[in-house]
């Protein structure tokens, strides 16, 4: 099984890792969460290699959250009673990926209000509690995601774990050193490398923390620099959330000309790597960022540390200028160039899930594709490298033992390709190529 280190990314040459929390139950210490069940709810503030029990636990005070004493025989709070609520009916194993709820409950005997859920507070400040006796049925309260682990594996009782909270677009962290006078804060908020929250729609399902997956359009704008103009539904989407959640940062937004979009900066090493032309369409991953305009006086959003790009084009290597869905992109043969580079963290292979021709699934139709490696030129750059570094003559398929598969993306609920690039274990980038082509049965 591959395993994702998707909790933890690199600012400013230190990993950060966000697992920093273990959900405490009753009896066997390694066995799998299921809903319902009382659990503790763990700080880990030194990371995954401490000990569980190294941090305190939640507890409420009145209508406040707060932290027991971490001294069994000492004076303070109790531990919180936390359970895990799912929208559903279903009592499985809680598994990483899933979407759930948090309600906690003061401990038994303990003072104050009844708790409620926790879920993201006003901008600028961490979470709160909601009274938990409204809109029972309506799944508001269900706001968290349990990251650390490959998407569907199971959660494990005393292991650390990051929680993404889904509205706020951040995972969850102790603000302060996460000893003396402990509060519950957001990881962008104490992000050196000025990295974002991000709308969960935008969130690959193996990313780190503050990592994007952006689709739309390259337009070259100098010596150096490039942007990439957000298809309207992105940037609206993006926009929207970081008008709700970091204001001063949506004020420097780079809007279209013609249609109301947001614009990100590129790095300049992606041109000589995905040869692309004006007006193609091109996917990438990587952080979003705000950082001041070359002039100083905005702040734009750039994407830095890209670990993977793709770009699209016909079966005779015309550039494709529509987007998936739009009137012009191709019917029947996709071609797609992607590129990884080399991981510099902890995390593991970009996980691509790319729109299919747009015949896929028409009655009497069948998709297929073909692998193949793709020349790269000598001498290309990863984004963040200072010198060129020698780069083979060909690509090498970065996909390995694990072949690339069409699925159902569950983020959008079409088929799509799913693409494993493994990161190299060289200096320079690799890159593949895969070409999807969708077969029509013909009458006669």
């Amino acid at each position: 099984m591959l395993t994702s280190r998707g909790s933890a990314t690199t600012v400013g040459g230190v990993t950060v890792d966000v697992r920093r929390w273990a959900f405490e139950g009753e009896g066997d210490a390694q066995a799998q969460l299921r809903p319902g069940r009382t659990l503790v709810l763990r700080a880990v503030p030194d990371g995954p290699g401490a000990a569980a029990t190294s941090g305190p636990a939640l507890a409420v005070d009145g209508d406040l959250l707060g932290w027991d004493s971490g001294d069994p025989d000492g004076p303070g709070l109790e531990p919180a009673a936390v359970v895990v609520h799912r929208a559903g009916s279903s009592l499985d194993a809680v598994r990483h990926g899933e979407r759930v709820g948090l309600l906690v409950d003061p401990a038994p005997g303990g003072p104050g209000a009844p708790g409620g859920y926790l879920v993201a507070g006003p901008p600028g400040a961490g979470p709160v509690l909601a009274p938990a006796g409204r809109d029972r049925d309506e799944p508001w309260w269900a706001q968290w995601e349990i990251t650390g682990e490959v998407p569907g594996a199971g959660v494990v009782a005393g292991r650390p774990v990051g929680l993404f909270n889904l509205v706020q677009g951040d995972h969850l962290v102790l603000a302060g050193d996460g000893r003396t006078a402990p509060a519950l804060g957001w990881w962008s908020q104490g992000d050196p490398g000025g990295a974002l929250p991000v709308p969960p729609l935008l969130r690959p399902p193996d990313a780190a923390p503050g990592e994007v997956e952006l689709h739309g359009t390259y337009v070259p704008a100098g010596p150096g620099t490039a942007l990439l103009l957000l298809d309207p539904p992105l940037g609206r989407l993006l926009g929207g959330h970081l008008a709700a959640r970091v204001p001063d940062v949506a004020a420097g937004l780079v809007p279209d000309a013609v249609a109301p979009s947001v614009a990100v900066r590129l790095p300049a090493p992606l041109d000589p790597a995905l040869r692309p032309e004006p007006g193609s369409r091109i996917w990438v991953r990587g952080r979003l960022v705000a950082g001041p305009a070359r002039d100083g006086s905005d702040r734009v959003l750039t994407v830095v540390d890209v670990r993977g790009a793709a770009r699209a084009t016909t079966a005779d290597g015309t550039t494709v200028l529509a987007a998936p869905g739009e009137v012009g992109w191709p019917d029947d043969v996709v071609v797609w160039r992607l590129l990884t580079w080399p991981a510099t963290d902890v995390r593991g292979p970009v996980v691509w899930a790319l729109p299919l021709p747009a015949r896929d699934g028409e009655p009497g139709s069948s998709t297929t594709f073909t692998r193949r490696r793709e020349p790269v030129a000598a001498g290309v750059r990863g984004p963040g490298d200072r010198g060129r570094r020698p780069t083979p003559p060909h690509g090498t398929p970065t996909s390995g033992a694990v072949p690339p598969s069409i699925v159902r993306d569950v983020r959008s609920g079409r088929r799509a390709l799913r693409f494993l690039g493994l990161p190299p274990a060289g200096e320079g980038p690799v890159v593949d190529g895969v070409t999807v082509r969708v077969h029509l049965r013909t009458e006669g």
